[in-house]
């Protein structure tokens, strides 16, 4: 009988231990980065900078951005570190 008890013991020691793992395990659904459309209104080649709806998004250094033009409509998809957003991702959308 004792050893039936021991035997019991270790048995739902290992059952709570593997539904506490999954539970552990369970990994929330990666956040989709925040996108916006709207018109140019302003770039900067220099300081690699473009104007969307009067909130100016930065490129990397060394960015090529003299293809775009005022006016144009685009979708950014941004990164936000600190202060500024970072275009991680440009599209124009074509009429």
């Amino acid at each position: 009988m004792r050893k039936l008890a021991i035997a019991l013991a270790v048995l739902s020691a290992f059952g709570s231990t593997a539904a506490m793992a999954d539970t552990m395990t369970t990994a929330k659904p990666a956040a989709t980065p925040p996108t916006v459309t709207g018109t140019v209104s302003a770039f900067d080649a220099k300081a690699c900078t473009v104007t969307v709806n009067k909130v100016a998004y930065h490129f990397g250094a060394h960015c090529k951005i003299s293809s775009l033009k005022n006016g144009e409509t685009v979708t950014i998809t941004y990164k936000v570190s600190g202060k500024i957003d970072w275009i991680t991702k440009i599209v124009v959308v074509k009429a």
